[in-house]
């Protein structure tokens, strides 16, 4: 669906979340809609729900894209989410230092957050069993693990955050969602998006180029949004519009990320066909893109 042109209940779900901010978006828009409100008795304008009926229902009646944009853009601007996008890189850079500091020195994830339990029973509980005298060093280890993943984690947060801010300010017509549940991040040109940040370029990639498939992913990023589409888990396959971003060289570098966010022609999207191995059998698909390739080296 183009939010530009019509807006469902579904739809008013996923870009506003919570009925408290659907109902903090109409109170935004009296000025421009005949709103039914009424005094509290602390003296508050507030909706009054009886003449107004479902909120989701009274957005999808009195939607209208331009006049709703602003309201919405606004509304972001006053998130936790988008202050930590502001103030992201800044502390992004903080945390590096420390995790440089601390002796860290590759950006491995030292294990699977799903799989923690049976990381721990193999690097501490099974040991300690067999000889009580591997425990204390084991804990250790485990425990500089921990503290590894949890700024890894902290890294990805910022630097999405951060991408997020400057994607918000790259366009006029880029809407973030205020619940990013169901496959979309962001509105763009009434577009919904989903956006996928890959580590990798994926292996088979790299496989098919040999050496120089560094420089065939900058060449191509779409090439590689095909690699990553083909690829991903059925459990979290869908086939909308994807707001790829690739971080080429897996560095965490925020660097020049300003220049490279600036790049990306958010109005024109590239269709990609591929195919998808699903356990029913292969099925061809073909869907809108965007891509932001980061690399350490800023835009080679």
């Amino acid at each position: 669906m183009n939010i530009k042109h019509s807006i469902d209940k579904e739809t008013v779900k996923l870009m506003l979340g919570s009925v408290d901010n659907q109902v903090s978006f109409i109170l935004s828009l009296t000025e421009k809609w005949e709103v039914p409100t009424k005094t509290n008795r602390k003296g508050h304008v507030v909706l009054d729900t009886k003449k107004l009926g479902p909120t989701d229902e009274f957005i999808c009646k009195n939607w209208d894209y331009e006049v709703c944009k602003p309201v919405l853009r606004e509304m972001f601007t006053k998130t936790e989410k988008y202050n930590r996008g502001k103030n992201g890189k800044e502390l992004f850079k903080s945390f590096k230092e420390q995790y440089k500091q601390k002796g860290f020195t590759d950006y491995r994830w030292p294990f699977i957050s799903g799989q923690f339990d049976n990381y721990a029973v193999k690097s501490i509980v099974y040991p300690a069993v067999g000889d009580i005298s591997t425990f204390d060093n084991n804990l250790i280890r485990v425990q500089q693990d921990v503290e590894k993943f949890s700024y890894l984690k902290i890294f990805n947060t910022l630097r999405n955050d951060y991408l997020e801010y400057l994607i918000f300010h790259s366009d006029e017509d880029v809407i973030p969602t205020f619940s990013h549940r169901g496959d979309l991040d962001f509105f763009i040109h009434g577009m919904g998006y989903d956006q996928k940040v890959s580590r990798s370029v994926t292996n088979q990639f790299m496989e098919k180029h040999g050496d120089d498939w560094r420089n065939k992913a900058i060449e191509n990023p779409l090439e590689v949004a095909k690699f990553l589409m083909e690829l991903g888990d059925e459990s979290r396959f869908s086939n909308v519009p994807r707001l790829f971003v690739i971080d080429v060289d897996g560095s965490y570098e925020l660097n020049g990320i300003e220049e490279m966010v600036s790049t990306v022609n958010f109005q024109e999207p590239q269709s990609v066909s591929y195919q998808y191995q699903h356990k029913s059998g292969v099925q061809n698909y073909s869907c809108p893109v965007l891509c932001l390739l980061l690399t350490s080296k800023g835009q080679d």
